[in-house]
């Protein structure tokens, strides 16, 4: 796997916490990774505008791009004998089953929802844990019934995986 997909998450959420604010008070708003910036203050405009290119771009851009190269070549694999495709996306799809082809960019979603946008879910409250047990549990359930993974050894580690998650 590439090192972009395996800092993806990390990435992401520390995209979204450039947009995550704490009210302090009725009129003072503070980032909360760095109380020293107020984001009421109009310099902060710049930041936020950014950091929303950014988040179209890299945590959500990067997986639907990859959804749609891997969809293009498991419609031009037929007329790819050298393999030149699949050395291009093998990172991604060598290890799941060919009809489970989209299952790495699903599971970078996946990852984005748990680790990315939860934050934004009323922090600290039964609510967040309440959406974040959700999508485990319904993460859990499409691993259990694609069982997208060329191996069995795999298929059984990833669904005690999300069991333990969830």
């Amino acid at each position: 796997m590439s090192t972009f997909a395996r800092r993806y998450p990390q990435l992401s959420s520390t995209i979204f916490s450039a947009l995550r604010c704490r009210r302090l008070g009725p009129a003072t708003s503070v980032l909360e990774v760095d109380y020293s910036i107020v984001c009421t203050d109009a310099s902060f405009l710049p930041m936020t505008v950014l950091a929303w290119i950014l988040v179209v771009l890299v945590p959500v851009g990067f997986p639907l791009s990859l959804l749609v190269l891997l969809g293009r070549r498991s419609t031009q694999e037929t007329a790819d004998p050298d393999g030149h495709l699949r050395a291009m996306y093998g990172f991604c799809v060598d290890d799941y089953r060919p009809e489970c082809w989209f299952y790495e960019p699903v599971d970078m979603l996946r990852k984005l929802a748990l680790t990315g946008l939860l934050q934004f879910v009323q922090r600290g409250t039964a609510t967040q844990v309440f959406c974040g047990c959700a999508l485990a549990f319904v993460s859990s359930g499409l691993q259990l019934r694609l069982q997208p993974y060329r191996a069995t050894e795999a298929n059984v580690l990833k669904t005690l995986v999300d069991t333990q998650l969830f």
